[in-house]
């Protein structure tokens, strides 16, 4: 069986066609854009065998060879220069990734960038009479306005939100491994943007780049 326990009671009291799950990765970084994603499962037409053996979970507690594995399962290769795409669908699954990069970031605040991302995932895959899950303490208001449910700590939780966490983290990943081999001072291809000491001190050394986040600290003191 796919669905947790979680994902199951929220079939029962809601009963949707579609359940929705969405997630995002990346708003603690100083560089790269914040991704969401979205995965969107036929409740009737799920296979009870779906995905059983790569035991999903929070993207941060799977295995890099895990998630590797999903995305190989879903023969995904990634479109970097789209904001947003539907990068799989079948008859009982839809699954979606949308990105939103520093300058809008700089512009709405990484609170707001976080929900729109994730909004524009849901778009793409949103079907009538769907239910959707949103890992975290906010929905995504006023980006999408259907039925909706924030849960804390949602990809522990629900595996629609795990999956979709999973996408996520792969698309950014790989989108800032890209980008090593353009920048390869700053060694994205280990701290993905993120702010190690590593990175800190390469943006001392040698200034900030396009896809830093200027209002970030650890940025702005360099704009």
């Amino acid at each position: 069986m796919f669905f947790s326990e979680f994902d199951l009671t929220k079939l029962e009291s809601k009963n949707p066609k579609w359940i929705m799950g969405c997630d995002e990765v990346g708003r603690g970084c100083l560089a790269g854009p914040v991704v969401g994603a979205a995965a969107a499962i036929k409740v009737s037409e799920v296979p009870k065998e779906f995905l059983a053996e790569f035991g999903i979970n929070d993207s941060k507690q799977v295995s890099a060879k895990k998630r590797a594995k999903v995305i190989q399962e879903f023969n995904i290769s990634w479109d970097f220069k789209k904001e947003s795409s539907l990068v799989f669908e079948n008859s009982f699954l839809k699954l979606s990734v949308s990105q939103t990069q520093p300058q809008k970031i700089d512009e709405i605040n990484i609170f707001q960038a976080s929900k729109l991302s994730m909004a524009n995932a849901v778009e793409l895959v949103n079907q009538p009479q769907s239910y959707l899950l949103v890992d975290g303490k906010w929905g995504i208001d006023p980006y999408f306005q259907g039925a909706q449910e924030a849960v804390i700590k949602g990809d522990s939780q629900s595996r629609v939100i795990a999956l979709a966490s999973i996408m996520a983290k792969e698309f950014r990943d790989s989108y800032m491994k890209e980008l090593d081999f353009d920048y390869p001072e700053f060694q994205f291809g280990k701290n993905v943007g993120y702010p190690t000491a590593f990175h800190k001190d390469a943006i001392a050394r040698h200034g900030i780049l396009p896809i830093h986040r200027k209002t970030f600290k650890g940025v702005k003191e360099y704009c």
